[in-house]
């Protein structure tokens, strides 16, 4: 649990320092578009973490550039993403013929 609290805490201030720096080139990040997500098994994730008064979710899975990230590493969800993506065309291109 305390690890878990360091890590926390150390990712906090990352979140703000990143929002310092960017603030300092002229960029503002977007707290209600920025999601957090851990990776491994642990169970007791947070469901939000405060940064610069906004609330940051946490989630378990994103998209990125197309493929499905999630929290356990596994390749398993975004390959059923995949094909429940391509099974409703096919179906529709198959009663078509």
């Amino acid at each position: 649990m305390c690890l878990l609290l360091c890590w926390q805490s150390v990712l906090q201030l990352l979140l703000e320092v990143l929002s310092s720096e960017s603030k300092a080139l002229g960029f503002e990040v977007n707290w209600s578009k920025t999601k957090l997500q851990y990776v491994g098994p642990d169970s007791n994730q947070p469901v939000t973490m405060v940064v610069r008064k906004a609330h940051v979710e946490v989630v378990d899975s994103f998209v990125y550039l197309g493929s499905l990230m999630h929290y356990t590493g596994s390749s398993k969800p975004g390959i059923r993403r995949c094909i429940e993506i391509t099974r409703l065309p096919m179906s529709d291109f198959t009663r078509n013929i």
